[in-house]
């Protein structure tokens, strides 16, 4: 087994794994443009270290010569990687408003690669091109008239030669420059980001990126340019490791970062599957080394081998997939544990909370870090009824007579903007709430009462809200209906507090103004003491 077949073997595996995750992806949720692009993209991305490891296998087979040509032409496919990734930047991490408006990009965008795609499989060489026109047919057959349009058709087809041998020359530079495009538009993305989790998942998949940029210019654009000399081999090894770690990042980011919101079953079912091949064939291969060392070492006849590795099957495959099962939740899927950590650990936090903006607080905060959420609004009532909704620096109240609030509290759970407003047939009272771009409402109903709701905005993937994410959701507001009406108890018991507090200070003033209150009876001696002292000392002083 040589080198270059067990290298082709494993490029083979790798793009096999990248397609599927694409088609994972896609499958997901096909009506979401982030994931028809990023599977799209991983697809392409597959494809080239699948083509990379037959042209391996191509090159290293003597019997080739006539295949290999043909499969040249057919290897730039993978090149559409490169718009696609650029399409993928207009959309991750956050969507750009124009791109969404002017459709005419896409096929702009793809135009390029696509003019390449014919003139290759069109022309096998710059020769090709000259040889289109027979022009030693034309003058033979029309003579010396058509000799000067001959000249400017050699010419025109010498030019056509040279513009050919340019552009399969430095066409690299054009997926270089879609590659740098598509890093500048990710990082300004970047700089837009607030959530760490978010942070993370965009600065892998950045990493990955500006490193299969490394690897493809020293693979392409450094030989073009005569700073370096690679070999063929050497090119494709490159090329399809920038396309490994470009795309794999991407990979790595879903299932390490539950980016894209891939639902915990299927990330781990693609892993667990992939990790149990791997274990399956180990077995096999030890088990086919065995029978043939066995012979020669215990004797021809040795049914017992069988039986023995039977044994070792039943006692040790089911320990070590449980042992691989613990190993990939641990490294795998460790963020989305701890994406269920915090949203338990917020229920039980904000049922020990007792003051409701602080409240208000903990919960929004959490839930855009948790979901990816780009706005999220907590409403509460007030003791008249309203709601009450702070924003900024701005205060929103919502009467609790508006048809969007009533048919809310009905609904009695988690229900979609667009379906309340079809409930109501664009009712007028949803004017002051489209202003939030709602997504998801969500009510806080408790003892028959709403006590508040949530309103959620897109997530930042533009992704659906899955099963699992309803189910978290309504229970957290059962939690938070509970903790609201706590809230708002305390507050009325400290309202009630300060209010007997303020009559105890009233009711001690009043008892010391009572202390002064002297019958006038017991006044008069006193005033007589004073009126006489008084006429004495004018009598007796006088002088």
């Amino acid at each position: 087994m040589t080198i270059a077949y067990i290298i082709s073997l494993l490029y083979l595996t790798l793009g096999i794994v990248l397609i599927l995750l694409g088609l994972v992806i896609l499958k997901e949720n096909p009506k979401q443009r982030l994931h028809r692009i990023t599977g799209v993209m991983m697809f392409f991305a597959g494809i080239g270290p699948i083509f990379g490891a037959f042209g391996l296998l191509l090159q290293a087979s003597p019997e080739a010569g006539t295949v290999i040509e043909p499969f040249r032409k057919i290897f730039i496919l993978w090149e559409f990687f490169f718009p696609t990734m650029l399409l993928f930047s207009f959309v991750f991490p956050r969507e750009i408003q124009k791109f969404r408006e002017h459709r005419i990009i896409v096929p702009i965008i793809f135009l390029p690669h696509i003019i390449h795609t014919i003139l290759v499989l069109t022309f096998s060489s710059p020769e090709a091109v000259r040889s289109l026109i027979d022009l030693d047919l034309l003058v033979e057959r029309f003579g010396v008239v058509i000799q000067p349009v001959t000249l400017l058709l050699g010419f025109v087809l010498s030019v056509l030669s040279l513009v050919y041998r340019f552009h399969i020359n430095f066409f690299a530079l054009v997926n270089l420059l879609y590659i740098i495009v598509a890093i500048a538009f990710m990082v300004w993305g970047y700089g837009k980001l607030e959530s760490p989790r978010q942070k993370k998942q965009v600065g892998l998949v950045l990493w990955g990126i500006r490193a299969s940029v490394g690897l493809y210019a020293i693979a392409f654009l450094f030989p073009i340019l005569k700073i370096i000399q690679t070999s063929q081999l050497v090119s494709h090894l490159l090329t399809s490791a920038a396309l490994l770690i470009g795309a794999g990042s991407i990979a790595w980011a879903i299932i390490r970062y539950q980016f894209l919101d891939i639902r915990l079953i299927i990330r781990r079912g693609l892993i667990f599957s992939f990790a149990s091949a791997l274990l399956i064939g180990f077995y096999l291969l030890i088990y086919s080394q065995g029978k043939r060392l066995a012979p020669p070492i215990l004797g021809e006849n040795v049914p017992v081998l069988e039986i023995i590795f039977i044994i070792l099957a039943l006692l040790f495959f089911q320990p070590i997939l449980g042992g691989i099962e613990r190993i990939i939740e641990k490294c795998f899927m460790k963020d989305r544990l701890d994406y269920r950590n915090v949203i338990q650990n917020l229920s039980r936090d904000i049922l020990t909370t007792l003051d409701t903006e602080t409240l208000r607080i903990k919960i929004t905060n959490t839930l855009k870090e948790a979901f990816s959420i780009d706005d999220v609004e907590l409403l509460y009532a007030d003791r008249k009824g309203h709601f009450i909704l702070h924003r900024g620096q701005k205060t929103v109240v919502f009467h609790s007579t508006e048809k969007w609030l009533r048919e809310l509290h009905t609904a009695g759970g988690p229900i979609r903007f667009d379906e309340l407003d079809s409930r109501l047939n664009g009712d007028q009272s949803l004017g002051s709430l489209r202003i939030l771009h709602p997504f998801l409402l969500i009510p806080f109903n408790y003892r028959e009462k709403m006590m508040g709701a949530l309103i959620l905005g897109e997530k930042v993937t533009r992704s659906k809200f899955t099963t699992e994410d309803m189910t978290i959701l309504n229970v957290l507001s059962h939690q938070a209906a509970i903790a609201l009406e706590n809230a708002q108890l305390y507050e009325d018991t400290l309202e009630k507090q300060r209010i007997e507090e303020e009559l105890g200070v009233a009711r001690e003033i009043q008892k010391n103004l009572d202390m002064f209150k002297v019958p006038i009876g017991t006044w008069i001696p006193f005033i007589l003491i004073f009126i006489f002292s008084y006429v004495a000392g004018k009598l007796f002083y006088k002088e």
